[in-house]
């Protein structure tokens, strides 16, 4: 099983000054039927970045039933999308495609 999952045009990292992602502060976490934080049990793959994409290739790992799996990065809107907001909210068009 593999997960991808890229940032859109509007998000960029909040780690890293030109935006990108860095693997490295990804958080991987896994969560039981009781949302206890079960993590630290699991014999899990790293997630790679390639970009603005994350991929996580858990390969042949067995996933529990009832469990959560997640990779979180940390991620901010970027000017784009406030002034598309602010356009909005203003009664204009907004210039992404990404901002309704």
């Amino acid at each position: 099983m593999e997960i991808t999952d890229t940032l859109s045009g509007d998000m960029v990292s909040d780690t890293a000054s030109d935006g990108s992602i860095d693997a490295n502060m990804l958080t991987v976490k896994v969560t039981d039927k009781h949302d206890n934080d079960v993590t630290s049990s699991q014999n899990l793959p790293d997630p790679n970045v390639s970009g603005q994409t994350i991929t996580w290739n858990l390969g042949s790992t067995t996933l529990q039933d009832g469990y959560t799996y997640s990779v979180t990065a940390d991620v901010k809107l970027t000017e784009q999308a406030y002034t598309d907001a602010a356009a909005l909210m203003n009664g204009d068009d907004a210039t992404s495609t990404n901002v309704y």
